[in-house]
């Protein structure tokens, strides 16, 4: 840092020039400093007389140290920190032409007796309302001319000059807007009073930072992809719109809307196909409502719209059902027609909540009852709803606790062999501990565990831990025993399930034969070539494979034939209904005829009685699972059961 003396006076300008961030204070400073001088000699604390200096220490970078500082010490000079240098005279018009603001000084009247070169430059260069003004003009006229050529601020401005030139301000600053060219500049303009008279003005051109707010603006509360207001503007529009709809005593409605199917479009077609979509489904939305709704992009494929006023409850289904109608049609993406459709959940104010953040949340709930009763609807929200998302969340938090904290617990439940009487198998079924609450059963969480992924994580605790005492149960009984152990669809797609089978089979040096994987119908009614593939993978492993709860999914018998499978295990619906039902021991002796020509076994589930059993024995059922076997029991009423079955075979 060099630390530079200026005598106050015409001489020789100095190289380079001073940061603009401290240009306001050093102008002040320096007006004041001037009528200091002007005066004379100052005095000090004692009344002794001084002569005042300016020092102005500037950085490498331009920045002044100590913007103006009044000195009491000898000659004035250029004191380098690294080496001492010849003394340097500076005069106040070379100081102010060196500074990038564009600075005036005006008089009383308001007529500008001095500008700087940028100021020049500025007048030169199509400066707007600076152009061709100079010394001699009048700056007030000036400023009260402007407003005609668009600087709004143009007289506000004037009227503050007065007031520091009356000694009713010591400085006033302005951020104003002039058009300038073909542009449009944004200025923060600043006027200081010196004690002599008159003012000093300056301008500095904030365009590009107002530029950048501008976009950083737009960032913050618009979606970049299709325009809309994000999550947080549209928040901040609807609680303005609830505050005047509760003044009003108007309605107002939220729809929240998903599209249907729209991670397939974006994984099949890519996600530039998905990207166009999303900007034409934004564009039908805005076709759809009125000019005082908001429709808004919350991210993925979720939009809002807020509805106000809604004057009759009516609106709401019209406007609904015309998006729905507008979202049916095809949408023509990279030249290949796409369709969609959505789901709609509707909450309405103030029947179904008076704060956002409820709206929103009781509109998302109703949403997805949209889609749980077959897509393409909108749904109204209903109390139940939310006490249903409560037990829902309930079920979740017991769900993590346990998968965290050894909360869960596997029961089993024996196969019977019909023809020796022997135990043959053994189902690993699930349960949950809920606190003080007792066991969750499956029909409890399983959906939940489905829809959270949760179900991942705990298939996998399953598979572990029932491969691990399917090993010490072989000791104890002394037979083959087979393991059955459920999947769900979403168990069954993922990528892990056949590494980590693998993996157990491995470590447990089991036979793969003694595994049974169970999948259920309806994941095969879709007959995707995938879910065919990952049946073949699990075949090649060598562990068997069943298809429970067959009868519900209408599985032809061509395909059947197609997949790896050993088991059928009828349903426990058509099951029970064999004593008073012809039609059920018709499907059954169906059902068994196929697989036995088709090289399969069956096995009938939900077998309560002995009436049942005799019967599904007559119809040619090979095993059968169920209360009038043995309920579901842990672990250690298992091993004594097999213990005692060992002891008999004996």
């Amino acid at each position: 840092m060099a630390s530079v003396c200026c005598r106050l006076g015409l001489g020789e300008v100095g190289k380079g020039a001073v940061n603009s961030r401290d240009a306001k204070k050093f102008f002040t400073n320096l007006v004041s400093f001037r009528e200091r001088r002007r005066r004379g000699a100052a005095r000090g604390d004692a009344g002794e007389a001084y002569r005042p200096m300016l020092e102005v220490s500037v950085a490498k970078d331009g920045r002044l140290k100590n913007a103006v500082k009044t000195v009491r010490r000898g000659p004035l000079r250029v004191a380098p920190v690294a080496a001492a240098s010849a003394p340097l005279e500076v005069g106040v018009p070379q100081l102010l032409d060196a500074l990038p603001q564009q600075i005036a000084v005006i008089d009383r009247a308001g007529v500008i007796r001095y500008v700087n070169r940028a100021w020049r430059k500025y007048g030169k260069g199509g400066g707007g309302c600076l152009r061709g003004r100079g010394a001699g003009d009048n700056y007030l006229h000036v400023c009260e001319r402007s407003v005609a050529a668009g600087c709004a601020e143009g007289e506000d401005f004037a009227a503050a000059i007065r007031a520091v030139l009356q000694g009713e301000l010591d400085e006033f600053s302005l951020e104003y807007f002039c058009p300038a060219g073909a542009g449009q500049h944004w200025f923060i303009g600043h006027v200081s009073r010196f004690e002599g008279g008159g003012a000093v003005i300056s301008h500095e051109e904030v365009t590009r930072l107002k530029q950048a707010e501008a976009d950083a603006n737009r960032l913050a509360h618009f979606d970049p992809l299709t325009g809309l207001p994000n999550r947080l503007l549209m928040s901040d529009r609807l609680a303005q719109a609830l505050a005047q709809a509760e003044r009003e005593a108007w309605q107002l409605a939220v729809l929240f809307l998903d599209l249907d199917r729209f991670k397939v479009i974006n994984d099949n077609l890519g996600h530039a196909a998905g990207d166009q979509l999303l900007k034409g489904v934004t564009e039908r939305l805005r076709g759809c409502v009125r000019r005082s709704d908001t429709v808004a992009r919350l991210g993925g494929d979720e939009f809002v719209v807020v509805l106000v006023p809604v004057r009759q409850p009516r609106d709401i289904s019209r406007i609904a059902r015309k998006i729905l109608a507008a979202l049916t049609a095809p949408f023509v993406l990279g030249g290949e027609e796409v369709y969609t459709s959505a789901s709609i959940g509707v909450a309405i104010f103030p029947g179904d909540g008076t704060d956002a953040g409820v709206l929103l949340h009781n509109a998302d709930l109703a949403m997805y009852r949209a889609k749980e009763r077959g897509r393409n609807v909108f749904q109204y929200f209903t109390a139940e709803m939310n006490l249903q998302a409560v037990r829902r969340l309930g079920i979740e938090t017991a769900l993590r606790r346990a998968l965290s904290s050894g909360g869960l617990v596997l029961h089993f439940q024996e196969q019977i062999d019909l023809a020796s009487g022997r135990v043959c198998a053994v189902e690993a079924l699930l349960r949950v501990r809920n606190g003080g609450r007792g066991l969750l059963q499956p029909r409890d969480f399983l959906e939940v565990a489905e829809e959270t992924g949760l179900i991942v994580p705990i298939g996998q605790w399953v598979m572990r831990l029932a491969s691990r005492r399917l090993r010490s149960w072989q000791k104890l009984y002394g037979e083959p025993l087979r393991l059955a152990i459920n999947l769900s669809p979403r168990e069954f797609r993922s990528p892990k399930l056949v590494p980590d089978l693998a993996r157990c089979l491995a470590v447990n040096r089991l036979d793969p034969a003694q595994i049974e994987i169970e999948i259920t119908e309806k994941l095969l009614v879709k007959d995707s070539p995938e879910d065919r593939e990952r049946l073949h993978r699990l075949k090649e492993l060598g562990v068997s494979i069943a298809i429970d709860d067959f009868g519900t999914g209408f599985s032809s018998i061509h395909r059947l034939k197609q997949l790896p499978i050993d088991r059928l295990k009828i349903t426990h619906t058509v099951v029970q209904a064999v004593p008073t039902d012809k039609d059920a021991r018709v499907i059954i002796h169906t059902i068994v005829d196929v697989a036995h020509n088709l090289g399969l076994k069956v096995v009938a589930e939900g077998v309560n009685t002995p009436e049942q059993h005799e019967l599904l024995r007559q119809l040619g059922c090979d095993t059968i699972q169920g209360w009038h076997c043995i309920l579901p029991v842990p672990e250690k009423e298992l091993l004594a059961l097999l213990g005692k079955l060992a002891v008999k075979a004996g």
